[in-house]
Formats: structure tokens, sequence, C-alpha cells
């Protein structure tokens, strides 16, 4: 599991890469944004877990690809926002590997990660995008 990078910057220290935000008032986990950076790193993790299930020709649950690309710790507890960040996690590889799928190259398989219910997610692969201005 990967662990969080204290980095002091000025007087302030600033936690990277912590895939939880800190206790709200009544004691439950809030919701941590993710910034750009973890965006990217999360979506680069996404991509090595899709690889090896697709080498291993295995599905996955949703919850265990959160704590697999490290957006959950094990023994967490899901909340509705890690859906909300999954989707965009995986929205955002799939624009990227729109964007730069090479000739010759396999295409994710997102359709290995599954609901509870054992079957995939609704799609979004076809409408993901980069845009430009």
């Amino acid at each position: 599991m990967r662990k969080a990078a204290i980095v002091r910057l000025g007087k302030v220290w600033n936690l990277i890469s912590c895939p939880r935000g800190p206790e709200s008032r009544n004691g439950k986990p809030k919701m941590k944004t993710l910034d750009v950076q973890a965006r990217l790193e999360y979506a680069r993790a996404a991509v090595a877990v899709l690889r090896a299930l697709q080498i291993s020709n295995t599905k996955m649950r949703y919850g265990a690809f959160a704590i697999a690309i490290g957006i959950m710790s094990e023994g967490e507890k899901w909340e509705v926002w890690h859906k909300n960040q999954i989707e965009d996690i995986l929205n955002l590889t799939a624009a990227a590997e729109r964007q730069g799928l090479s000739p010759g190259s396999k295409a994710l398989e997102f359709d290995r990660l599954v609901g509870a219910d054992g079957k995939p997610g609704k799609g979004f692969k076809e409408k993901s995008r980069i845009v430009k201005k």
C-alpha cells in the first residue's frame, strides 16, 4: 500500500496522495477532493490494475478496485463519494485511452470491473473525451 508523503511548503504541512479526508465533526470521514496530480496517479494505477485483470482473465468489484488503486485503505467503509471518485477516475482513464490508443495495442477492458451483482456498471467509455479549448 502506498504511504502518504509529507511535504513542507513554508510553514504549512500538506498531506499529499492521501486517499481519505479528515474526519468531520460527527466523527465520520468526510470526502477529500482529488486534485489533478492525485487523479492522474489514480488513473495510472487504474490502467495497471485493468491490465492485470486482463492478463489474469479475472473480474474485480469496485470496492476492491478502489483499494487496489489506493483511493481506499483496507478495512475502510465504502462511502457514497468513493463511487463518484471511481467514476471520475475511470472516465479520465477512458478519455486518455481514447486519445492515445496506438494501433496494435489492446484496449482496456473496463467491463472487468463489476458491482455487487457481478455485472459491469453502465457504459461510460463511449462518451469520455479529453476536450481542448
